[in-house]
């Protein structure tokens, strides 16, 4: 439980499938190197020999990409050494669809060169075999991240920790691949245990531990027949939506601050006529913490995903700054009802976003102008699936009441997959499966695999 609240700051519950990524990695000094045809014709016309990568992924028929993937490790670096840019390693892997998958590898190479200060002096060639389902939302992507950077940090001695690991990849989701996804994956892939349910706050990385799972419980993963992808537009566009309504909601809070005195004068003078007076005013000491910051101008917006170091920081620290710490999860859903759920739209275009409040605040996704944005559902989801998976991690000493927690996280998320839940609904026999809803909860948040 948690999906796609992670990058809300939602506690999440996770645990790992029996399915794998392996990686194995070897280096090879330049005067040992092999390479194939095209590679040397390549080097040949450079005037000789440069260390390359190379990568090898089995079962690349059963999904209709390309089985390989190169480059050459000097073009990791600008004529002057430094590390290149991510948002060039990104243009440069989506040159050839096919093969764009290496975008995953070459991400984790660029992230250790820049984040760690790795070099490659040697070629690498790297052969990957990985019996994950792609495209069911079982995080694929995140099981060769992890499977990668572990090889490559082993491999050039570099000392990671599974939390920084997790971090890295991360990042190379982000910025290479240009997935806007959260770290909840990277966490469950470099810390899940079988049979143990990995809690995780994702504020940003905060591990709590496993929670066991009682013996008389058991999970079961249904396809939804709806491919999976974290950098699909669906996902994006929630994604998006919901920094729009967190920036709303920060300008409220700022709003309710400045009148807070007011508003507590008028609920004790006059509760009657404000109903809602003194639930708004338990809001304030949450909201109270706020600290003026220059909010993100549409330039630092652009500089969002795989741009400048410098624009996602700043927009980072514009986020970190806002009400309830930047999180959505850190309001209650009674704070949300009472005090901003009504001041949200349900759409918003991007272009009057921007025209009126400028940038959000999200330092990997950027707002289309003529995109018209779902943005209240979006919003609405990381704050009552926070509420959700506190209760069922409660629940689970019990074992019993966990299926109306379960089945109520599949309604949030917004887009156009959440039509597609009810299709699937329909399409489950109610009598074979227990918890139908429950089953399509990954159906409700952008195809994959749904748990039940």
């Amino acid at each position: 439980m948690g999906g796609i609240a992670d990058y809300s700051g939602s506690l999440v519950l996770q645990m790992p499938i029996a399915e794998a990524c392996h990686v194995a990695l070897q280096r090879h000094p330049l005067d040992k190197q092999q390479v194939w045809k095209h590679i040397k014709a390549r080097h040949d016309k450079l005037g000789g020999p440069r260390p390359a990568l190379r990568v090898v992924s089995l079962h690349a028929d059963d999904t209709n990409r390309a089985p390989t993937f190169d480059i050459d490790l000097d073009d990791l670096y600008e004529p002057g050494g430094s590390p290149i840019p991510y948002s060039a390693m990104r243009a440069y892997c989506k040159k050839d669809p096919a093969s764009s998958w290496g975008a995953y590898v070459a991400g984790c190479l660029l992230v250790l060169a820049r984040e760690k200060g790795l070099e490659y002096p040697d070629g690498i060639s790297i052969l990957v075999c990985s019996d994950v389902p792609e495209g069911k939302g079982v995080s694929s992507s995140a099981a060769l991240e992890v499977a990668v950077m572990t090889a490559l940090a082993a491999a050039h001695d570099c000392k990671l920790s599974s939390r920084e690991l997790a971090l890295l990849c991360q990042k190379a989701e982000n910025l290479v691949v240009g997935a806007p996804c959260g770290v909840m994956d990277q966490l469950t892939s470099s810390l899940g245990d079988a049979g143990q349910l990995l809690a995780l706050l994702c504020q940003p990385a905060e591990v709590q531990g496993s929670t066991p799972i009682p013996p008389q419980l058991r999970f079961w993963g249904i396809d939804s027949g709806i491919r999976h992808s974290n950098g699909g537009s669906d996902y994006s566009s929630v994604r998006v939506g919901t920094f729009m309504g967190l920036k709303l909601i920060n300008e409220a809070a700022q709003r309710l601050q400045r009148t807070s005195s007011s508003v507590h004068d008028s609920s004790s003078s006059s509760s009657s006529s404000h109903p809602g007076g003194s639930s708004v005013a338990a809001v304030l000491p949450a909201a109270g913490s706020l600290r003026r910051t220059a909010a993100p101008t549409k330039e630092q917006q652009g500089a969002g995903l795989g741009g400048s170091s410098s624009g996602r920081a700043s927009i980072d620290r514009a986020r970190s700054m806002c009400a309830f710490g930047g999180y959505l999860a850190n309001i209650s859903p009674s704070q949300y009802r009472e005090a901003f759920e009504g001041q949200l739209p349900s759409h918003m275009q991007g272009s009057e976003f921007l025209d009126v409040h400028g940038a959000h605040l999200d330092s990997v996704t950027s707002i289309e102008p003529s995109f018209n944005y779902a943005l209240r559902e979006p919003t609405s989801h990381p704050i009552h699936e926070n509420f959700r998976v506190n209760s069922f991690r409660a629940l689970l000493a019990a074992a019993e009441a966990l299926g109306d927690a379960a089945t109520a996280a599949v309604d949030g998320g917004g887009g156009e997959a959440a039509q597609r839940k009810c299709q699937l609904e329909s399409s489950i026999p109610r009598v074979e499966v227990l918890n139908c809803a429950a089953a399509a909860a990954a159906a409700g948040r952008g195809g994959g695999c749904g748990a039940a």
